[in-house]
């Protein structure tokens, strides 16, 4: 009888068991280096008293001084990476066998057996059965690898270098475990898997280093993920009190899974970045968890920590902006982000509190919101906006007002609103002592506070606008009534067309001959731009340039302002038709007294303050003032946030501001006067001839190629094309701030002083000019140079003039669009 040859082993099984001999070889000179060390220490309650009577020995072992040599620890990292390799090929034989192949079906034919169902261990883990599916991993788990390489590098006599590089070489070796986890997380739920993976958690959260710090981040992002698959396994990761007779169920003493993450969420970097993304991961696991998400609010650390990073970060911003020295600068960009790296921190922590507040549960955003309020703005932002010195001021303020343009959910905006003005610091709340520094002595802090409040109006948040306005004209609404109280189109478009008479004669006489190096074209603007409304197309006034280098010129149309008014008007009037819940939130803002906050603002009585409040009167003053203020960017924001006030859909502020009544204006000058106060004075000041023209070209020319170099990226490499100050195309609401200020994040802070407008419009004027004019206040035939105080005096009335010129003409275009939304709620866009 002939004896059977035994079956000659395939090429994969053989490469199976090679596999499977290397691990069982490597894995046993590991085990001899570390053998000194397994003095029974194992993860239980009295590890610690093993630790302790260990450390007290007063002969240190051999192994000890083996484990300090670096030979000896380059080995082991040698023998780990083998191991880790082969179980990196081991994962890729499952994940490949799980994946239906028809070349690997072919293989199963010519083998003569299936590879696709080889033979699989099964270990039981609780009701379920873990499939192992691989030799190596087998031989891992029946050995208990992962539980003894955990006990090496915990015990007392185990150097820390050691202990380090033990603790690497297992997050390594759980990060292939976990990747293979990913498509059947079952493998999780494993006792010899999980106790030592959330042992070396605990292990590593106590033991901080950078390295492991971001290896173990990334092998928790890979762990909410196979969470995310298979949310049953969750249970496994929480825990939970002890079993009291009469409890009528279990209390949850820790989300593990989520208290790993607390100590590196604040972390900058790769490792930060990780950690954020895993908590977001696992508050979407844990949404429709409530028990859950109640002890994440209630009794978790968790939002606390939130806002300590919060606070962390926003103490570490500079002091003072950075930016400040650029003549323009009113608030932060994306610019100046780059330009700081304590800033960029900043910006990702407050994106991150953003997702934080759409994934989490309403218990938790509840919570979080709370703290936002008591332990971030209360202490930290009201004590960096009332302080003494003007540019920490003014750098708050910048900051706060970012905060509030990066922030995007409701709730949390609703909180800074109800904290603006709800928090007092010593008489004033926090919104009076904003509202006076419209008014301050440095032009730069008001031209940050005027962007601020240009950012809170820009929210469309009806309660702000009823404190800041609204509440003033209902305390005054019995000496209000005005001609136009009915809403009469044709009053409001009467009222357009002496808005554009408002034009500087100036502006209207605008030719832009070739000469000039401005182009040619229509004025300006006349008042018979508003023909052009009903029929007439405006046209374009494109300009020639001086220079190959510098891109054609082109002002805006009045069609322009029309759209860019329409696009506001529509935003904002949809949107406060949309807050259904505003009446209950209006009374809770303006329940301040009307008469406490008047008494505030003494300084501003001439000014109609009794009538429409601290903020209009301020924005009035400094309108009034235009002439006087040498600050261009402080008047383009001014005109620009007053345009924006007049968005709102309420006739009352509207009316009043252009009233005509007797009993208002005694009480001061308001918009409607102010304008032609400052028409008339720009008139005396630039004489209608050709100097008058050359200073208006000059002022126009260096304004609309500031604009375009800031938004031309190819403007040093060539001529770009047509740019607008105010595209029709563009459907975004444009304002009167953005025409001639710097637009665009490639624009650095150099070049915008290189470009200020005052440096470049200096040679405006001619060394000597004969100045002719018909002003009383000029001899016919006076010589003006240009170092004399007449001409820099007209320098900034040209200046003026032009910001008149555009500011007149977009307070039209919203009359006249406010007329459309009233006779067609719904026009065409």
């Amino acid at each position: 009888m002939m004896t059977q040859r035994p079956r000659k082993l395939s090429s994969v099984e053989e490469s199976r068991h090679t596999a499977l001999e290397n691990v069982k070889k490597t894995w046993i000179e590991i085990d001899h280096l570390l053998a000194p060390l397994s003095v029974d220490v194992i993860l239980g309650d009295d590890a610690g008293a093993r630790r302790s009577s260990l450390s007290s020995h007063s002969v240190v072992p051999q192994i000890v001084l083996d484990l300090m040599s670096q030979h000896v620890l380059d080995k082991l990292n040698r023998l780990f990476d083998k191991v880790i390799s082969s179980l990196a090929a081991a994962v890729a034989r499952i994940q490949l066998r799980n994946s239906p192949s028809p070349s690997w079906e072919c293989m199963d034919a010519d083998l003569g057996q299936s590879i696709m169902s080889p033979p699989a261990t099964t270990v039981p883990s609780g009701n379920q059965v873990i499939l192992l599916e691989d030799d190596v991993l087998e031989y891992v788990i029946e050995q208990n690898i992962l539980i003894r390489t955990l006990g090496y590098s915990i015990h007392p006599l185990c150097p820390d270098a050691a202990a380090l590089q033990l603790r690497w070489n297992l997050l390594r070796i759980f990060e292939t475990l976990v990747s293979s986890c990913l498509k059947d997380p079952r493998l999780l739920s494993h006792e010899s898997i999980l106790v030592p993976l959330l042992g070396l958690f605990d292990v590593c959260t106590g033991k901080r280093d950078e390295q492991t710090d971001r290896k173990m981040m990334a092998v928790m992002n890979e762990l909410t993920y196979c969470l995310k698959q298979a949310p049953d396994l969750l249970p496994f990761f929480v825990e939970v009190e002890p079993e009291v007779a009469d409890a009528p169920s279990k209390e949850i003493r820790d989300l593990r899974i989520l208290s790993y993450l607390y100590p590196h969420i604040h972390n900058s970097g790769e490792t930060g970045q990780l950690a954020r993304s895993a908590v977001l991961a696992v508050l979407r696991i844990i949404q429709s968890e409530d028990d859950l998400n109640r002890h994440v609010a209630e009794k978790s650390d968790f939002c606390g920590i939130l806002v300590s990073g919060l606070c962390a970060f926003y103490l570490s911003l500079p002091h003072k902006c950075f930016s400040a020295f650029s003549p323009g600068w009113h608030r932060i960009n994306p610019y100046d982000v780059t330009c700081s790296l304590e800033l960029q921190h900043f910006t990702e922590y407050v994106e991150f509190c953003n997702a934080v507040m759409k994934l989490s549960h309403p218990v938790v955003q509840e919570e979080f919101t709370k703290r936002f309020r008591n332990h971030f703005l209360l202490p930290v932002v009201t004590q960096a906006l009332t302080q003494f010195s003007d540019e920490e001021v003014m750098a708050a303020t910048a900051y706060f007002d970012y905060i509030l343009r990066t922030l995007e959910d409701s709730r949390l905006r609703a909180c800074i609103f109800a904290y603006l003005v709800g928090t007092s610091s010593g008489e004033r709340n926090i919104m009076d002592h904003l509202v006076g520094n419209i008014l301050h002595a440095s032009s730069r802090l008001s031209t940050v506070t005027l962007a601020f409040f240009q950012t809170l109006l820009d929210m469309n948040y009806e309660p702000l606008l009823d404190y800041l306005v609204l509440r003033f004209l209902n305390e005054a609404r019995p000496f209000l009534s005005t001609s136009n109280d009915d809403g009469d189109v044709f009053d409001d478009l009467a009222l357009a067309q002496e808005l554009l008479q408002l034009i500087p004669a100036a502006c209207q006489l605008l030719d832009f001959d070739l000469d000039s190096g401005v182009g040619t074209g229509e004025p300006a603007a006349s008042p018979s731009a508003l023909k052009k409304f009903f029929g007439k197309k405006s046209s374009e006034r494109p300009a020639p340039v001086e220079s190959p280098r510098e891109p054609p010129l082109t002002l805006p149309a009045y069609t322009d302002y029309l759209l860019a008014a329409r696009c506001k008007l529509k935003e904002c009037w949809e949107a406060c038709a949309a807050a259904t819940d505003g009446d209950r939130e209006r009374d809770s803002l303006t329940a301040i007294s009307v008469r406490k906050t008047i008494s505030l603002f003494p300084d501003l009585e001439l000014h109609g303050v009794n009538f429409v409040g601290p903020f209009v009167a301020s924005l009035l003053f400094r309108l009034d003032h235009l002439l006087d203020d040498q600050n261009i960017y402080l008047s383009l924001q001014l005109t620009g946030l007053i345009s924006r006030l007049l968005v709102y859909p309420h006739p009352q502020l509207w009316n009043f501001l252009f009233s005509r009544n007797d009993n208002v204006q005694e009480s001061g000058k308001f918009l409607l006067q102010i304008l032609t106060t400052l028409k008339t004075a720009i008139d005396l000041i630039i004489p209608k001839s050709n100097l008058g023209k050359a200073v208006i070209k000059r002022t126009y020319r260096t304004l609309l190629l500031r604009t375009v170099k800031a938004d031309s990226p190819t403007f040093e490499n060539g001529p770009a094309g047509s740019q607008h100050l105010l595209s029709p195309a563009d459907k975004s609401p444009s304002k009167m701030s953005g025409f001639f200020g710097r637009k665009s994040p490639t624009e650095t802070p150099e070049e915008t002083v290189v470009n200020s407008i005052f440096t470049e419009a200096s040679a405006a004027i001619p060394e000597s000019v004969e100045f002719s004019s018909t002003s009383p206040r000029y001899r016919r035939g006076s010589v003006i140079t240009a170092n004399t105080p007449d001409a820099g005096r007209m320098r900034h009335a040209a200046y003026a003039a032009v910001i008149l010129s555009e500011f007149s003409q977009e307070l039209a275009a919203i009359c006249q669009e406010r007329v459309l939304r009233t006779l067609l709620p719904s026009p065409t866009d």
